[in-house]
Order: structure tokens, then sequence, then C-alpha cells
């Protein structure tokens, strides 16, 4: 594999992971023995399903505002804080990250005497933690989720929070944290605890993650070849033969089903398209694209990683036309989440790589800057600060010479600090 280019795929490991939590609160909902609820959690998959956040916003808030004793008398005592955890990351996946973070906060509270369903509550709140850059905050909820997981007393919902994919869930979350603030060796070293767990898929694709930023490509495609988890991952042998006895519980099941099967089944391609990518590798990334392009279901936000990937693909080409085609798609799909930050970052980092590799200088500093004041974590100012030194190095060396520098002088261990020095040895730096 020859010479990195780009950095996209932490994005994708997030993407999966929430998909994981989304899953495991609705089963919850499944698993009690309450017909009205499942009904609800029905049609929460069916929206899900389909991709439709408006109407799902609409749907959770008749699940909060819900006055039927029973259900009431259900989400106090059975599932206390789940309803709201579960809106809680569906608001801050459209970047309504502190409407998010009072809500979370609420399913902390209301599960806090029930150990076991704070172990499904806890990742969410670090999640929306992490995403407003919180990150001490973030680290004290791991920490309590981990102290959770170490009980060996602790119970289980109706057999429906399994403790090994909880565990999981919080060690994922402490990965993603660690990748977001660019200590790779802890984000690796915690990414493969967690693929132990019965749905791995997340753990995966952080694994090649932080294998892709360190720039050993081979092993990041590696940790991509293994079989997309189904919903009956997230069943034990007596959920399995609930199946074949309740019909609700089945259909239910099937719309869980497409719901995993919209990003899981995507995502393994996909994946390898990002470390083609950044690998330079223009045949092998088309022919990943291609395969990932007929596995795209309704998913706005794989969509997203989708085309402006495939735009940086088309830039390798010379191809102006198919640039200029999926960057428009990367803006429609980010005016969806007008409120997303990280959105409107991703779609400037593209169009500014983009931009580079078609020659644009001016354009690409002019979008790679716009990129660089919407970077958050450090990670991705790491990232950015790389291109954008990148492309001003045909119209600007001393502009360029200082933002590798700034890259040096974050300390991570990426391909990239590699590269800033190999290219500033001009500029004696370092």
């Amino acid at each position: 594999l020859a010479a990195p280019r780009f950095f996209f795929m932490h994005p994708l490991s997030s993407i999966l992971w929430l998909v994981t939590i989304l899953v495991l609160g609705g089963l919850s909902w499944f698993l009690a023995d309450m017909r009205f609820a499942q009904r609800w959690s029905l049609r929460r998959a069916e929206l899900g399903a389909q991709d439709k956040c408006h109407e799902l916003n609409q749907h959770f808030e008749s699940g909060l505002n819900c006055h039927r004793p029973m259900l009431l008398l259900f989400q106090r005592c059975v599932i206390p804080g789940l309803l709201e955890a579960d809106y809680a990351l569906h608001l801050s996946n459209q970047g309504e990250h502190e409407r998010a973070l009072v809500l979370v906060e609420k399913a902390a509270r209301k599960s806090s005497g029930r150990p076991q369903i704070q172990i499904a509550v806890l990742p969410a709140k670090a999640t929306v933690l992490l995403r407003l850059g919180r990150y001490a905050e973030a680290k004290e909820v791991v920490r309590l989720g981990k102290s959770l997981v170490a009980n060996p007393h602790r119970s289980e919902l109706d057999g429906s929070l399994a403790p090994r994919q909880g565990a999981s869930n919080i060690l994922l979350q402490e990965g993603l944290m660690e990748l977001e603030l660019g200590n790779l060796d802890a984000a690796l070293k915690l990414g493969v605890e967690a693929s132990e767990g019965p749905v791995p898929d997340p753990a995966r694709a952080l694994i090649s993650s932080a294998l892709t930023a360190k720039g050993r490509f081979q092993e990041a495609l590696d940790a991509l070849v293994y079989k997309p988890s189904g919903f009956d991952k997230f069943l034990k042998p007596e959920h399995l033969e609930m199946l074949g006895e309740d019909e609700l519980f089945r259909e239910s099941a099937q719309k869980m089903d497409e719901v995993l099967d919209n990003v899981f089944g995507p995502a393994i391609n996909l994946g390898m398209a990002l470390v083609f990518l950044e690998a330079d590798d223009a045949e092998n990334l088309g022919a990943a694209l291609e395969r990932t392009q007929s596995q795209l279901k309704a998913h706005q936000m794989m969509e997203h990683i989708f085309v402006r990937t495939r735009a940086c693909w088309h830039a390798m080409k010379g191809n102006v036309a198919g640039v200029e085609a999926d960057l428009t798609r990367t803006r429609q799909l980010t005016d969806h989440r007008p409120a997303s930050r990280s959105a409107k970052s991703e779609s400037h980092l593209a169009s500014g790589r983009a931009g580079f590799l078609l020659g644009r200088h001016d354009a690409a500093i002019e979008e790679l800057g716009a990129a660089t004041r919407l970077a958050l974590h450090p990670m991705e100012r790491h990232t950015s600060h790389y291109w954008l030194a990148r492309a001003n190095q045909a119209a600007n060396p001393p502009a360029a010479a200082e933002l590798f520098k700034t890259v040096i002088a974050d300390g991570f261990a990426t391909w990239m600090e590699t590269d800033s020095r190999d290219r500033t040895k001009p500029f004696k730096v370092g």
C-alpha cells in the first residue's frame, strides 16, 4: 500500500456504536411483557429503519408526554431513564447536543438506583459529553460505568442487558474518546478489548480507525474482515424462542434487523474504502466504493460518509464533474442536520481535500480553513491542520511550515506527524 492521503474513519466507528446502543435500548422495551410499550417501540424501529428524523422526534415526544398510568409505571419501575437516553442520542445525532445533555442527565438521575439500567444509560451520557468536548466529565462517566461493570452482584433487566455487551459499550466509548484525544495506542487497546463482546462491529471499526491513523493500513484492513452482526446477536437463547411464538416480537425483530442492516451492512466495505483512500490506492478504493454503493440503504449519516469519500476518489481520478456532484450531495445532506458541527466540519474537510487533489489550492485553503475553525476535538484539529499545511505548501511555504510545526507539536503517533517531519526538513523543523 502506498503513501497515506486521508483520515475519515472514526465517524464510522461512532455511528456503529450508536446503533448498537439504540438497539439495546429498544430491546429492553420488547422484552418487557407490555403490549403498548412493544407497539411504541415497534414504531420507533420502523421510523429508525426509514431514517425519518423529524417523525422520530415527534414519536419520542409522544412517549415522554404519554400519561397512560401503566406506561408511566413501566417507565419508572422497569426501564427508568432508557427512553430519555435513547431520545438524547437521537437529538445528539442531529447536532442538538445541549438539548441531548439535559435529557441524558435526567436519564442518569432516573436510573441511579438501578445499576443494571445505568450500564445502558451511561455510555449515552458519555457520548453527548464527548461531542461537547467536555472530556473530564466524560471520563468520570466512563469510570462510573466501569465500576458498575466490575460489580459481580449486578443483575440484568429480564436478561436483556447482557453483561458482556454492557462492558463492551463502556470500553468502546472510552476508546472513541481516546481516539478523539489522539491517544492511538490506548484507543487500539480498548478496541481490542471491546471486540470480545457479542456485537463486535463498532469495536472493529475503532480498531481499524486507530491502525489507519498510525499508517498501518494492511492491519486496518484485516480488522474489517468479519461478518456483520444481526439482531440475533443481541438475544439470549430463550429470547430466540420468542421469535417463533410472538408475532409482535417477530415483527419488531425484523425492523431492528433493518436498522442494523442500514449501518452494519455497508460498514465493512465503507471502512475498507476509507483505508484505501488513506493509502492512496485509487483502484481498490473504487472497487470498495462500488461494493458499498450496492449495500447503501436509507441512512443519511452513512450516505454522507460515502459521498464525501467518493468525491475524493473522483478527485484522485481528475473527474471534476464527479467531484462537484458528490460535494453538492454532501452539502445537501449537511443541510438536513443544520445544527451538526461535525457534519459541517467533515463537509468542508472533504471539499478541501478534493480541491487539493485537483490542484485548486486557493479553494482548498478556504475550505480547509473553515474545517479548522469548526474542529473541536484534538484529532480533528490535528487532521485539518495537516491538510491545511499541505494546501499551503505550493502557495505559501512559510505558512505551511508553521502549520506542520503545529501538527508535530501535537505529539500524536500518526502518519501525519511523521509526514510533517519529512516535509519540514527544508525548514529545519523538529
